[in-house]
């Protein structure tokens, strides 16, 4: 299989493609720094520099694209410029792909192939702050206020405008939880002051956090993009037991022999971060109700959604 990915060198993307090298298919990866892709992503990756001119017919002859473009939305401060860097990052590529499909579709007047699955990237947190609300993909996403929200929402129309520029691709939203993996990511940059005796409850720690173990992310991925799966719109792809940030810190100082005594005043966490603190204070209890269900039965999941379906079962992994 063909695959076209954006955002191939962050860490959802290094895993996908080795993921898929491993199982033989072809990846081709755009990126801002082509000369990094092979190091980052496999040595069978090949790398493209630019969405225009001749990439368009290399993309269009492949089966899938994968969306995963984003600067780290956990980088810095909100500022406007770090704001408009986020959007930029992953409207502005969805955009630039949408407007590749476009731009060949009129060349060829309508009949292109083009790929036959579009996975493009989103976040739970285009739901807002729900407190202890369960929510699964058949509700609608309220207009949430914050950043993150908008954010989301943004992203996720500019894929549905993707979507329709490519009417003969099904299209799959990848509303990704917190990602946990040992080689990267959130996990280390707890792991690091857990192991130091600083775990901290943040705020009243009463706000949910939905999370998943990256190679449960990864076996969603390959199963949303066969070509006998036919699962499209919005997928919750987070494990089915959220916990309170307090019980998740709690569990997470406890695995790695190390107490849990400090708290963090919500107060303080906004003082210092300004609305960036949103992405610990706010809580979304979200529900992968299409995996636990319909997703039982995808291809290459063998009837078991996740490997790591709590989070004492990812910590005994994360750990060792």
């Amino acid at each position: 299989m063909k695959v076209f990915m954006t955002g191939g060198t962050g860490l959802l993307g290094q895993a996908l493609c080795r993921a898929l090298l491993a199982r033989g298919d072809q990846v081709w990866v755009y990126s801002r720094r082509p000369a990094q892709v092979a190091a980052l992503c496999g040595a069978g990756v090949q790398a493209v520099a630019s969405l225009e001119g001749p990439v368009a017919q290399l993309a269009l002859g492949c089966e899938v694209w994968i969306n995963l473009a984003g600067e780290s939305i956990a980088g810095g401060r909100w500022t406007p410029a770090r704001q408009a860097l986020l959007r930029a990052s992953r409207i502005g590529v969805t955009r630039q792909l949408q407007a590749l499909a476009a731009s060949a579709s009129a060349a060829s007047q309508g009949q292109i192939t083009g790929p036959r699955v579009i996975l493009s990237g989103s976040a739970i947190g285009i739901y807002g702050d729900t407190g202890a609300q369960a929510l699964a993909e058949n509700q609608t996403p309220p207009a949430a206020p914050g950043f993150a929200a908008a954010l989301c929402r943004e992203w996720e129309a500019a894929a549905q405008a993707l979507g329709e520029a490519l009417p003969q691709a099904r299209l799959v939203l990848l509303r990704t939880g917190l990602v946990m993996a040992r080689q990267g990511g959130l996990w280390p940059q707890l792991k690091r002051p857990a192991l130091l005796g600083l775990a901290a409850r943040l705020g009243d720690g009463q706000q949910y956090q939905s999370w998943i173990h990256i190679d449960d992310w990864v076996r969603a991925a390959l199963a949303l993009m066969d070509a006998r799966c036919n699962a499209s719109g919005p997928v919750n792809l987070v494990a089915p037991q959220p916990l309170t940030q307090a019980d998740f810190t709690r569990r997470m100082a406890w695995a790695l022999g190390r107490p849990q005594w400090l708290c963090v005043p919500g107060a303080a966490l906004r003082l210092a971060l300004g609305e960036l603190a949103d992405l610990v204070l706010d809580g979304q209890r979200v529900q992968p109700a299409r995996l636990l269900g319909e997703g039982a039965t995808w291809p290459g999941l063998d009837g078991q959604p996740f490997l790591y379906p709590d989070w004492d079962s990812a910590l005994r992994d994360l750990v060792r």
